[in-house]
């Protein structure tokens, strides 16, 4: 049985965890994000795919995209609802097959004007295409990754890195 002492602790330290991933900056967001697509793409290149690792590594780039997104809409409030929709969006994009990932969410059906109160069809809000792409990048390298498609995994994993590098 767990004492009261040890549930405490376990508690204190989920809520640190959680605290300090939310205290990140844009910036420290988006060098995280960073480094972690330049270590899963060696991983890539090297051939010797670690799928645990991968999707440790994919799960740091999408947490760390959330988080460079939600300081972006203290700046923008016009994309508050997009990006709070967004992150609503992430346990779901992770369970998401490869097809589901690009259509809905890449191509950004599950994000109507109607919701967002942003047309992201029209190409003068692709600013805000930025703040989920990088989201959805890295799980699609990660579907492309267990189908075994390196090619795919290499050009997904480029497009959120470059995404989230022109990103404001």
């Amino acid at each position: 049985m767990y004492s009261f002492k040890r549930i405490s602790i376990v508690l204190a330290s989920t809520l640190m965890l959680g605290l300090s991933a939310q205290a990140k900056t844009a910036k420290e967001a988006k060098e995280s994000y960073l480094k972690a697509g330049k270590e899963l793409m060696a991983m890539i290149n090297s051939g010797k795919i670690d799928e645990t690792k991968a999707q440790t590594l994919v799960y740091t780039m999408v947490d760390d995209a959330s988080a460079y997104a939600q300081d972006y809409a203290k700046k923008d409030k016009s994309s508050e609802k997009l990006v709070g929709l967004v992150v609503k969006e992430i346990p779901e994009m992770k369970k998401a097959d490869f097809v589901t990932l690009e259509k809905q969410y890449h191509d950004a059906e599950k994000f109507p004007t109607t919701a967002t109160g942003i047309n992201l069809k029209d190409e003068k809000n692709e600013k805000y295409t930025d703040l989920f792409h990088p989201i959805v990048h890295p799980l699609m390298t990660l579907q492309a990754l267990k189908s075994k498609n390196t090619k795919d995994a290499k050009e997904e994993l480029s497009e959120g890195m470059e995404q989230i590098e022109k990103a404001e």
